[in-house]
């Protein structure tokens, strides 16, 4: 991957489901990408999680941080030594490498993110959810008084946009 590259890709469910790829995994090796995975406790979750990763792995060697026929091991981990949730951090054979990533899902389907040049952050919103009234907290007074004078398409980039920046910089703060 140039360092002056990002990259992007989405794939919607039906078309990860049509693919078949959900019914074996054997990239999936490594000790700590399992556990996360176990973490996981809801059926639906483990799925768009192994998706994500997925589409992550595809993005890692479409970019050469990884090489297609490599017997390297590659694990995404997104929990860190505390146990907590943090940004996607990337390793081939136990050494973190030097690339961003940021992985969303909707109820639609999957987006990642990779760089090397700088921190990426994505968000995948689906309007249908109107998912806002929950997330006044995270938002301003004066954020919240303009999402009260706009529409839902408005506010869902507000909140995108606010997710996508909060993953980019995010330094593991909850």
């Amino acid at each position: 991957m140039s360092a002056k590259q990002t990259a992007v890709r989405y794939a919607s469910f039906e078309t990860l489901r049509a693919t078949g790829i959900d019914n074996a995994l054997p990239w999936l090796r490594g000790a700590n990408e399992l556990a996360e995975l176990k973490r996981l406790s809801a059926e639906s979750r483990q799925q768009t999680w192994k998706w994500g990763r997925i589409l992550s792995r595809q993005l890692l060697r479409d970019h050469g941080v990884v090489r297609e026929s490599s017997s390297e091991q590659l694990e995404i981990l997104s929990i860190n030594a505390f146990g907590q949730n943090d940004r996607p951090a990337v390793y081939v054979d136990g050494v973190l490498q030097a690339v961003s990533l940021s992985i969303s899902h909707s109820d639609r389907g999957i987006l990642v993110a990779l760089s090397a040049a700088t921190r990426v952050g994505v968000d995948l919103v689906d309007l249908e959810q109107e998912p806002f009234g929950s997330l006044w907290v995270w938002m301003t007074n004066s954020e919240r008084a303009w999402m009260n004078r706009n529409d839902l398409r408005q506010q869902a980039t507000v909140w995108a946009v606010k997710e996508a920046v909060y993953k980019a910089l995010n330094e593991g703060e909850s």
